[in-house]
């Protein structure tokens, strides 16, 4: 998506084009997703009401090409309208789980609840588009050239959607196998809430970017200036995340889950610290697009997955909860952070972020940049 959005903006004579070739590659990439899902219901052995869960899961997959609707929107630095699409998902999907939670649903109703989330999001989006009165008709664009740029530049991009998905899931796969289901679920919850927070880095980095890469195309200067306020915003968004997080825990947890899942609290501790450098890494991810260098965050993001997967292996039957917590934490601070010591084409990223800590030079590039988003 990133990358298709950089072309909107270095290429906006061509959105059309870049628009209906990122749909139709979106809409084809589903068919594969949907035979790889069909193959594992069949090699693994369980009941009916699974396969139907996986099934309902399957088939929200079909709504997310209404996303190009989204990159639209950043292109044309109008991400206002896709946040108020983004919004009426959250406010139903909300209303939804927490009912279903409180009326101790069965667990298909989640699925089913998955599957509404992803349309309520997409009607959403066509509404505003249409709402937008934009005259251009995607869908009906393609461009075979397109396509294979698009093809070429994904696979970082797919091998990273890898990378983090075993950062998010390996853990808790982890915690199964060396401990038991009860600790599986308390390490649940707390990532559950540290998650919860990550949609507003995306959010805002999204909104963000197309003015960055407008910034490069004018000047040096501008370009670093507004990649610098962006890892400010980014770092001091964690922080002011995690800083109430940290004290507020134990409440919280007792709050969302019940006093049963009083264990979770040290594990939220640690792991809300880890978001302060997921924010990180979705504002240094934008600097990679920009810069053409997808493929050393794809390394940056496999290095820490592998790094994850050790660590855990070590520390949970040690700590338990808090020793996967632990790991996390490491294994994000290494590839996001400290890992961009080993290049030399990275580390800018390392100073960058590394000048965002000085509170006292941030506030008002931070301001600044906001109101020049436009």
């Amino acid at each position: 998506m990133l990358f298709r959005s950089r072309e909107l903006v270095h290429t906006p004579e061509k959105s059309g084009e870049i628009l209906g070739t990122a749909f139709w590659l979106k809409a084809a990439a589903i068919c594969p997703m949907w035979i790889v899902l069909i193959i594992l219901s069949i090699l693994i052995e369980h009941d009916d009401t699974t396969d139907l869960m996986i099934a309902i899961v399957a088939f929200s997959m079909l709504f997310n090409i209404t996303s190009i609707i989204d990159l639209y929107f950043q292109a044309k630095v109008q991400s206002r309208y896709s946040v108020y699409g983004r919004l009426i998902q959250l406010l139903v999907s909300s209303i939804i789980k927490i009912t279903l939670v409180y009326l101790e649903a069965e667990l298909i109703w989640f699925a089913w609840a998955v599957l509404l989330d992803a349309v309520v999001l997409a009607v959403s989006y066509i509404f505003i588009y249409v709402y937008s009165k934009s005259s251009i008709r995607f869908f009906k664009k393609w461009n075979t050239e397109l396509a294979k740029k698009f093809i070429n530049d994904c696979w970082p991009i797919v091998l990273s959607a890898l990378a983090v998905a075993i950062y998010m899931n390996i853990d808790q796969v982890m915690i199964k196998n060396l401990l038991d289901a009860e600790s599986v679920g308390i390490y649940a919850a707390a990532s559950k809430i540290s998650i919860s927070f990550y949609f507003l880095s995306t959010v805002i980095c999204s909104s963000l970017f197309p003015a960055i890469l407008n910034a490069k195309n004018k000047s040096d200067e501008l370009y670093q200036h507004r990649v610098q306020s962006l890892y400010d915003l980014m770092l001091w968004m964690g922080v002011i995340i995690a800083l109430p997080m940290t004290f507020l825990s134990d409440w919280l947890i007792a709050i969302l889950f019940g006093v049963s899942f009083g264990g979770a609290g040290s594990g939220l501790v640690i792991v809300v610290w880890s978001g302060v450098f997921v924010f990180l890494q979705h504002a240094s991810w934008r600097w990679f697009i920009a810069e053409n260098k997808q493929n050393i965050a794809c390394f940056r993001l496999i290095v820490g997955a592998v790094i994850n997967v050790a660590l855990n292996w070590w520390m949970i039957p040690v700590w338990g909860v808090e020793g996967a917590a632990i790991a996390t934490l490491i294994s994000y601070a290494v590839a996001i952070y400290f890992g961009n010591l080993l290049l030399s084409e990275t580390r800018v990223v390392f100073r960058m972020m590394s000048s965002s800590l000085l509170l006292h030079k941030t506030i008002v590039p931070i301001v600044k940049m906001i109101k020049e988003r436009v």
